[in-house]
């Protein structure tokens, strides 16, 4: 049986997607309050939402409008559009990720109180030697037969998780990295992201934070591909 290689596999996704795009961030559509891509006739269409697992409402302003957004494994290298979506958003006005954390740090003379940033223990250190901030975190995982990316927000100084939100992904024969995780690329920005960002405006405007509404053009009608997103981040 001839075997269809992983280009086969994303120009069938591409064809399947029709209009869908990847890793373009777009701004909150001031009637609906979401994040609402046109459709082929230039009308938002409705706002799509994640499943989300876990909500517990906190005062937002609690982290002083700082947030840190990470990926893990190979969403590491998706983190510069993650950032450029959570600021567009508007919710938090300082958005970092782990390079910025560890420079602030360093400039504040507290990294010797901080010796790592890449778990939950060095994270609620910085939390106190530097300032209050929210953590934001994705990660893609497999259950039940399913793959799914997580979106989180975990209290860095009391180590709860406060929101949880997933969605399901393609799981397409020949796109793994090796340990059973789908490949990201296989996600499209109107199934994936957009959904859940959505679903985090949902519990972030509930805890009592602002979204920043500003119309600007719908992304470009693009076929979803791999490779797209910015240079690597972690």
């Amino acid at each position: 049986m001839h075997r269809m290689t992983k280009g086969t596999w994303l120009i069938l996704l591409a064809a399947c997607a029709g209009c869908a795009t990847q890793y373009q961030p777009m701004a909150v559509d001031p009637k609906s309050g979401y994040l609402t891509p046109e459709n082929n006739q230039g009308i938002p269409d409705p706002a799509s939402k994640a499943s989300v697992s876990l909500t517990q409402r906190v005062d937002v302003t609690k982290y002083q409008g700082a947030v840190l957004v990470t990926g893990s494994g190979m969403l590491a290298s998706k983190v510069p559009f993650l950032l450029t979506q959570m600021t567009d958003i508007g919710v938090f006005a300082d958005v970092m990720d782990t390079p910025t954390l560890q420079q602030r740090l360093i400039t504040a003379g507290v990294q010797d109180k901080v010796p790592e940033t890449d778990d939950l223990l060095g994270l609620n250190k910085a939390y106190r030697a530097y300032k209050p901030f929210l953590w934001i975190h994705f990660e893609l995982v497999s259950n039940d037969g399913g793959r799914y990316v997580d979106m989180i927000a975990t209290d860095p100084d009391t180590g709860q998780d406060l929101f949880k939100a997933n969605v399901s992904i393609p799981a397409l024969p020949g796109i793994s990295n090796g340990s059973g995780s789908t490949n990201p690329d296989t996600t499209t920005d109107q199934d994936t992201w957009y959904p859940l960002f959505n679903s985090f405006i949902d519990w972030a405007t509930a805890s009592g934070a602002k979204v920043k509404a500003g119309k600007v053009p719908a992304p470009a009608a693009t076929p979803a591909s791999g490779g797209h997103a910015a240079s690597a981040g972690t």
